[in-house]
């Protein structure tokens, strides 16, 4: 309920690649890919660095809901895993909102996203 999302406003989430680089996530609908287009009518567009080569240019949605994050596959070339905790992957289905246990992986590039909460003053 209310409570709930007042308790998520101060939070402060991020994209953490395996490499350990991390982008903050400035809203609460993000497209990602290795050049995201305004195509995909997100509210922050997240380029992310693809040496592998196998990220599309608009690749995956993130959509975070009452306090979770799911992950959409936006018809990419070679899809979206999901690591569950028993480090399964599962290759999601294109266009259908799957909710983010942990990491996930975008054609060969592994990320995950973290938060801060903010410190009470």
């Amino acid at each position: 309920g209310a409570l709930k999302g007042r308790w998520l406003a101060g939070v402060v989430w991020s994209l953490v690649l395996d490499d350990g680089r991390t982008f903050p996530l400035s809203a609460s609908d993000v497209a990602l890919g290795r050049n995201p287009s305004s195509a995909a009518v997100a509210a922050q567009l997240l380029p992310i660095p693809d040496t592998t080569r196998t990220l599309s240019k608009t690749h995956a949605r993130l959509t975070l809901d009452d306090g979770r994050w799911t992950i959409t596959d936006l018809g990419s070339t070679n899809g979206v895993l999901v690591v569950g905790e028993d480090d399964a992957e599962t290759l999601i289905e294109p266009s259908t909102p799957t909710i983010l246990a942990g990491r996930f992986i975008l054609g060969e590039v592994g990320m995950r996203i973290d938060h801060e909460q903010p410190t009470l003053s």
